[in-house]
């Protein structure tokens, strides 16, 4: 069962994920933080998050290859995962690969407080 409240931060920064845990704690969310893509697949998985925030550039697997795999799980379910792409990347081909891979919208890092916020309320 999809948890709407739980969001998952799939970022090899830290830094990162604190600040989004910092943010969307007090708003009533759920903040759970993998530090690599095949991390958060299991992590996925095991929470049901109704929100992924995943970065698109980690060590070993990119956040694409993270995003496909979630697709896939989730094939076998009716409810679908909001994914929300960080990246400070944002070339054409790029935000194409992400869209084909299944992401649903974009966060441009270093992000904002109320560009987080606003992008999440909205998911």
């Amino acid at each position: 069962m999809l948890h709407p409240k739980r969001v998952l931060v799939v970022d090899d920064s830290k830094s990162v994920v604190a600040a989004v845990d910092g943010i969307l704690t007090p708003l009533g969310f759920e903040v759970f933080g993998a530090s690599d893509a095949q991390e958060g697949v299991l992590q996925f998985e095991k929470l049901d998050p109704g929100i992924v925030l995943m970065d698109f550039e980690m060590p070993g697997q990119d956040g694409l290859a993270a995003v496909r795999k979630i697709r896939a799980i989730e094939n076998k379910r009716q409810e679908k995962t909001r994914v929300i792409m960080l990246t400070a990347n944002n070339k054409r081909e790029v935000v194409q690969a992400a869209i084909e891979a299944g992401v649903n919208d974009f966060i441009a890092k270093p992000f904002s407080l109320a560009t987080l916020t606003a992008k999440i309320e909205e998911a």
